[in-house]
């Protein structure tokens, strides 16, 4: 990392080493970006955010950063689950899919909604990408094999986003790899070049 740069990492509330037992994909999430920023805003005069999978939709849908770095965003959760259903369950007719996961789907959010009291089934990424200031700075990153979050959600909200300070980096290696010295060094320079 350069020097010029100083580098914050956090748990959101129930992931890691954080207190709390539930997360909701970026709806609460967000909230918390938004305090994070305020408290750093006092001492650093400009912020990076930088999110992978449910970090990634978190930035996105706090929408308020002058640069993001969203690695991995999935661009709904319904979407998401579908995707998932359809791979874990290939042998499975595509009809019986079509009509089970509806009312899994539904299962799952009401389920989720009585912990958090939060609807995940409104999260939508896309919306929040299309909502963004034109002059922010946007730099989507995928793994060409990702089996978690297909590079196609990334590649959607790259679409969606209207500004023109913004890059798709496709790398190697699916959702969970470790990212290369040289994806970091390329996001640096698209950064620097903006």
């Amino acid at each position: 990392m350069p020097k010029e740069y100083a580098i914050a990492g956090f748990d959101f509330i129930g992931c890691g080493n954080s207190s709390g037992d539930y997360i909701t994909l970026g709806i609460k999430e967000s909230q918390q970006i938004r305090t994070i920023v305020q408290v750093l805003g006092v001492q650093f005069r400009k912020l990076i955010l930088w999110g992978r999978s449910m970090g990634a939709v978190s930035v996105l849908m706090y929408g308020e950063a002058a640069i993001s770095v969203v690695d991995s965003p999935f661009y709904t959760l319904t979407s998401l689950g579908k995707d998932q259903v359809k791979s874990h369950a290939s042998q499975a007719p595509k009809c019986l899919i079509s009509c089970l996961f509806p009312c899994l789907w539904s299962c799952v959010k009401n389920d989720i909604k009585k912990r958090t009291n939060v609807d995940v089934g409104k999260l939508n990424t896309v919306n929040a990408v299309k909502k963004m200031n034109a002059h922010q700075t946007v730099i989507f990153i995928s793994g060409r094999n990702d089996d978690l979050v297909s590079p196609k959600h990334t590649e959607r909200l790259y679409n969606a986003f209207v500004g023109t300070k913004k890059a798709l980096v496709m790398v190697e290696g699916g959702h969970n790899c470790r990212r290369s010295r040289e994806t970091f060094a390329e996001v640096m320079r698209l950064i620097d070049s903006y």
